[in-house]
């Protein structure tokens, strides 16, 4: 997907859509046609206007919606083409509830679409947010997934809307937890080294 303006210029969610569109397109997916978007745990709905702007409708559901924990989702089964969970998973105490609901409103085929902090490099700073309950690893979120019934199609460090090879390699959780400038709200040459990362991007399917 060429880019019509260079990424430091992209608004904060437009820069979310883009990035998780490349993930699908370097793994031979794409979001469907006439998507159905869930944004669970949304906040402020960022996502919509992306959501709308493609054509895609969008639900948002959070705390005052449903307890993730506890509650089942306010959606009839088999009815989302696409799930995110933006930084959501590991304010939870039972995230396996929260998946197996999520998975419930999915299509056969499904994709959910996830970002968690990464306790390998956020270390002691992912507690100072009193919200936090869940830290994961890498390891251990993929094994969630496996376990709640998902297909773990990739796992890629956060970082927004960087080349396809800083996704790539052994130490690319390494060298997105270690870029010099942490938001990637800058222009010209120096986006490449701005956007830090301790944070863990998955895409998963719903078999």
């Amino acid at each position: 997907m060429k880019m019509a303006r260079p990424p430091g210029n992209h608004p904060l969610w437009e820069r979310e859509w883009v990035t998780f569109e490349n993930f699908l397109r370097w793994n031979g997916l794409s979001f469907p046609a006439k998507s159905s978007i869930l944004d669970a745990g949304c906040g402020n709905r960022g996502l919509e206007q992306g959501a709308l702007a493609r054509g895609f409708t969008y639900t948002g559901l959070d705390i005052e919606d449903a307890d993730f924990d506890t509650d089942d989702l306010p959606l009839d089964d088999a009815t989302i083409d696409v799930a995110f969970s933006l930084a959501t998973l590991e304010h939870l105490f039972r995230p396996e509830h929260f998946l197996s609901e999520v998975r419930r409103s999915l299509k056969p085929g499904g994709l959910m679409l996830i970002t968690v902090p990464n306790i390998e490099f956020s270390g002691t700073a992912f507690w100072d947010n009193p919200g936090h309950n869940k830290p994961f690893t890498r390891k251990s979120l993929r094994k969630l997934l496996e376990i709640s019934g998902f297909e773990v199609v990739v796992v890629y460090p956060g970082l927004r809307m960087k080349p396809r090879w800083m996704y790539e390699g052994r130490a690319r959780f390494r060298l997105a937890a270690s870029l010099p400038i942490s938001k990637n709200i800058v222009s010209g040459p120096l986006v490449a080294i701005s956007g830090r990362a301790r944070s863990i991007a998955i895409v998963a399917r719903n078999p």
